[in-house]
């Protein structure tokens, strides 16, 4: 009579072991870039965000406004950029450079984010520069 085999090896439980370990090693580093993608994507948009308000404020005021925090910008601009208190901002916002016709906006990796940061520059005089979308360092 032979016996029917009902269980699994030691080599084989192993060998699946491996292949689950390797799967989910690539899987991390996949989601770890798509996060780390996602937070670039919200700093830019918040970036243009902060464009459209300083361009509303200076069509109401006259001249573009500089905030040295991303708390003042939102009182400043009248905006509601993430808190950034929170132990997971990623980003913390300013508008370091602010005059009567031209103005520099940048976010920089704040206590939980990580990368260089991103500007986003607008300058009225002729032939000035106008970016439309940021650009991956900080203002002068």
């Amino acid at each position: 009579m032979r016996k029917t085999k009902n269980a699994m090896t030691l080599m084989e439980i192993i060998i699946v072991i491996v292949i689950i370990g390797i799967l989910s090693m690539a899987g991390m580093v996949g989601y770890r870039q798509t996060v780390l993608r996602a937070r670039d994507r919200e700093a830019q948009a918040m970036l243009r965000l902060i464009k459209h308000a300083e361009e509303v404020l200076r069509l109401e005021a006259g001249a573009y406004a500089a905030c040295a925090s991303t708390a003042a910008c939102n009182v400043t601009l009248r905006l509601n950029l993430p808190d950034p208190g929170a132990a997971n901002a990623t980003w913390l916002y300013s508008v370091p450079v602010a005059t009567a016709n031209n103005f520099c906006a940048q976010a920089a990796a704040g206590p939980a984010g990580q990368g260089t940061g991103f500007s986003i520059r607008r300058n009225n005089a002729p032939g000035g520069i106008d970016q439309q979308d940021p650009v991956a360092n900080g203002c002068p």
